[in-house]
């Protein structure tokens, strides 16, 4: 049965990319009783501490959602990250090699009243309005580079190649309390909108308006994400790819 109005396809992907031998990055989409929950991470820290903490997260979002009857979805998608935050920590504080590990984390979650969204770190959350053929970014980032262009210092432009572009400022594992940004309220959306989770693999690598114009491209949703990879892979491919396409049908 589905309790969805209107109905969803969703279309995910993962690749190593052209410089790296490991894939850091993880995602999910589970549809519980109550909802659809898509989770995009991407993982930091050595011997192999980043693969652990992104699977990690994603798997503690979605059993979350999977165990749990959710009224107040807010406080749910808040809950849902400390529980993440906790399981990384204690995986991290059991083996010595794993210290300091963390992931940034992106959730999208769908259920009958609409769009939810919450996020820690610099991956990211699109909406393409598909009237306006625009790309809209919900999140902002949590980085030292976008405190700067907040502030001015910097343009959006001069950020892409900024020395310390890599520098989050929020991740989860890395302290027992986490603030993610979570939506007040549903996001609206229209028929043929599609809405974009992604690691920096995909954002870094490719503009908004070159993701705009793909997104807006009369193609199967397929091959909308086979683009993208493929842009990706064409600007260096200099780490890990991973996204999840949701379009509203």
């Amino acid at each position: 049965m589905n309790i969805f109005k209107p109905h969803i396809e969703i279309i995910s992907a993962t690749d190593p990319g052209l410089v790296r031998d490991n894939n850091e990055d993880y995602f999910g989409v589970v549809q519980t009783t109550n909802e659809i929950v898509c989770v995009v991470c991407d993982g930091m820290g050595g011997h192999n501490g980043g693969e652990i903490a992104s699977k990690i997260a994603v798997e503690s979002i979605i059993n979350y959602f999977e165990i749990q009857k959710h009224d107040d979805i807010k406080l749910e998608l808040k809950n849902a990250f400390d529980f993440a935050n906790q399981q990384i920590i204690k995986e991290a504080n059991q083996n010595q090699q794993l210290q300091g590990m963390g992931t940034t984390a992106c959730v999208l979650l769908i259920n009958e009243n609409g769009v939810w969204i919450a996020h820690v770190g610099d991956s990211r959350i699109y909406h393409f309005v598909a009237k306006k053929k625009r790309l809209h970014r919900l999140t902002n980032d949590h980085s030292l580079v976008q405190v700067l262009v907040n502030q001015g210092i910097i343009t959006e432009k001069d950020a892409l190649n900024h020395p310390n572009k890599n520098r989050i400022l929020k991740a989860l594992g890395i302290k027992e309390i986490i603030e993610p940004d979570i939506s007040d309220k549903p996001i609206s959306f229209a028929k043929s909108d599609i809405f974009l989770l992604c690691t920096d693999g995909l954002s870094n690598e490719v503009s908004d308006k070159t993701i705009e114009k793909i997104l807006a491209k009369n193609i199967t949703l397929q091959r909308k994400s086979d683009s993208l990879i493929h842009a990706a892979k064409k600007a260096g491919g200099r780490d890990n790819i991973t996204f999840v396409l949701v379009k509203i049908m």
